[in-house]
């Protein structure tokens, strides 16, 4: 099984994306690794070159610009980026937010995690607000991270994380379905029948408003035919 991971950061990560090639020569799995630099100094793409910080909106055009064809399974972000305004957080809601890239698994790392939780825990002693404290904490979950680690250990994790992961039946279909991408299903499926294989991968992947109604069809079919009378 091939995996492919992207790995964002301000920073080039060539050194980490040997490491984890290293780390899954006696895998039974690969892993395809890219890479997005966000923010200074290697990636002045997405910078707003007066102010010199990054620019969401920049994040996005540059991301399509080098990868609109591309599907990630997992997706690793750096938590500080050097911005007085933008984490790590605050890109991967931004990832979330794109059709390509929602349905990744998402990890975050950081050279300050220990420092970044204690930081949290010592304004909720000194000023006794639960609120905001909790309010740093449920960011994390709403993002829906798999791991937050340590950035010196983050390849090690990555690797561990593919490990245990089950195959993502989405992914494999959407992959599949591009594999054919001019055929049609037959009439024992409803929804899209006008639309061919890779019509139907894209719109999948868009989230369009009838992709839940064809894979409730399609994982019928496919329990259903796994069975005889």
């Amino acid at each position: 099984m091939n995996y492919t991971l992207l790995i964002v950061d301000n920073e080039d990560q060539t050194d980490a994306i040997e490491e984890i090639y290293k780390l899954v020569q006696n895998k039974n799995f690969t892993i395809e690794c890219f890479q997005f630099n966000v923010g200074l100094p290697d990636g002045r793409n997405v910078v707003n070159p007066d102010s010199g910080l990054i620019e969401k909106h920049q994040i996005i055009k540059e991301f399509n610009k080098m990868y609109l064809n591309r599907r990630f399974d997992m997706i690793a972000f750096d938590y500080n980026l050097d911005d007085e305004k933008i984490f790590g957080t605050d890109v991967i809601k931004t990832f979330n937010g794109i059709a390509k890239t929602s349905r990744a698994k998402k990890v975050m790392y950081s050279a300050e995690l220990v420092n970044i939780v204690q930081e949290v825990l010592e304004k909720y002693k000194e000023d006794q607000q639960f609120d905001p404290a909790w309010k740093s904490f449920k960011t994390l979950i709403q993002i829906e991270i798999m791991d937050f680690c340590q950035r010196d250990t983050y390849e090690k994790n990555i690797v561990n994380l593919i490990s245990k992961s089950e195959v993502d039946k989405l992914n494999s279909l959407i992959d599949l379905l591009r594999g054919s991408a001019d055929l049609s299903f037959n009439d024992s499926i409803k929804t899209y029948s006008d639309k061919t294989f890779g019509e139907i991968a894209d719109l999948i992947e868009t989230n369009d408003s009838l992709s839940e109604k064809f894979l409730e069809e399609y994982f019928q079919m496919s329990n259903s035919s796994l069975y005889k009378n």
